[in-house]
Order: structure tokens, then sequence, then C-alpha cells
């Protein structure tokens, strides 16, 4: 049997006669953090929403992938000056993420995708990815929406100089 596309949606009876060894489950980590004056706060976790909702419309329906919930929280203490913000600690960001990590093995899912949409996210992606290799002997595998970098002449040349946040690319995908 085939997950359903969204984690949260399917009962303990879903899991039970479920292929689970064959699911592939997805986790989205964003954060809730300043996007200038011009985006809202949510903006990396929009992302992260419309990735998981346009991943769904292109998916072959024989591909046993399951979403998790976006995680919207994560470590923006870069951005703490700015109201609004909402960050965690490394620690407590790397320990929730292990024990959804621990929870989707435990559901007898072997296989996780971290998709990240928040450039503060990344070390504590790549130490919970290593770490639940170590535990479980699963697969993980982690990337992000910008992996393959922006095409060109989707931005002006300056952007390059100071980076994406709160500029042209993500002011366009919001």
């Amino acid at each position: 049997m085939l997950p359903k596309r969204i984690w949260h949606d399917m009962t303990t009876r879903d899991f039970a006669e479920g292929d689970t060894g064959r699911w592939i489950a997805v986790l989205p980590v964003a954060a809730i953090e300043q996007h200038g004056p011009h985006l809202p706060v949510a903006t990396d976790t929009a992302i992260a929403e419309g990735m998981v909702r346009r991943s769904i419309e292109l998916l072959p329906d024989d591909l046993p992938v399951t979403f998790l919930p976006v995680q919207a929280v994560g470590k923006s203490n870069e951005h703490i000056s700015s109201p609004g913000t909402l960050t965690s600690t490394w620690e407590t960001t790397t320990r929730l993420w292990l024990d959804i990590g621990d929870s989707v093995h435990r559901a007898g899912v072997e296989k996780l995708i971290v998709v990240n949409s928040h450039g503060g996210n990344v070390p504590m992606i790549d130490i919970v990815a290593r770490e639940l290799r170590v535990r479980h002997d699963m697969l993980v595998v982690a990337t992000a929406w910008s992996r393959f970098g922006v095409p060109a002449g989707t931005s002006v040349p300056e952007e390059a100089l100071y980076g994406i946040h709160g500029g042209d690319v993500e002011t366009s995908i919001m």
C-alpha cells in the first residue's frame, strides 16, 4: 500500500498495512524571520509549503512519498534584532529533528529527505542526517530549494553580491 501524501492524514492502520520499508518521508524545514520591510516573516515557511504542494502535484502516483509537517521554526538567531523573528537554539532544533527522524524510523520508514528553505538550518541538517544514518542505518538525504542555483536572468547582478535574502528571487517566489 502506498502512503498518503501527507503523513498526518494517515491512520495507524495505514502504517501497519503499508509497505513502509519502501516509503520515502520528506521533512521540510524552514524559518520564521525577517525578510526586509516588504515580505512576511513566514517567507521561508511559505516557500517550503509551496514546494510541498507543487511536489505533490508533480509526483508520479506510484511513487511512495509522504510529506511530514513543515517545521516552521528553525535556527534564526542571526535575525533576532528584527521583530517577528522566531528562533530556537541549535540544540533544540537538532534534538527536535532527530526526534522526528527517530519517529519516522519507528514507523518503519527507512528513507528520509530533509528539504531546507532557510540557510541558517544547514549545520543542524547535516548533523541530523549523519546521526540518523548512524543510529538507524537510514538513507537520509539533505537538499534545499536553492540547491541548483538561481536561473540566469532572474535577478539583477547586484543581488549576487548581497545574497538573495528578501531580494528579487524570494520576492518573486512569494
